[in-house]
């Protein structure tokens, strides 16, 4: 299994990726990332539509060094 962590300037500013322009950070989260241990919650992750979503791992570290989320 392979998994792809984006960077920080492919998800913000003029450097992000169209899909994230396009539709923003929320996404549903799949039965797999729930299934592989994403932190979902009933409050305050949730799509337009309702669906349950949950943040996203990033590739950029923060100044101690752990890895961002993307909320």
């Amino acid at each position: 299994m392979t998994a792809i962590f984006l960077k920080e300037e492919q998800i913000w500013g003029d450097k992000a990726l169209d899909i994230i322009k396009k539709y923003g950070t929320k996404a549903a989260a799949t039965d797999l990332a729930v299934l592989l241990g994403a932190w979902v919650s009933g409050s305050g992750y949730k799509t337009s539509e309702g669906d349950l979503s949950s943040p996203s791992w990033s590739a950029s570290s923060d100044a101690y060094g752990d890895v961002r989320c993307v909320y």
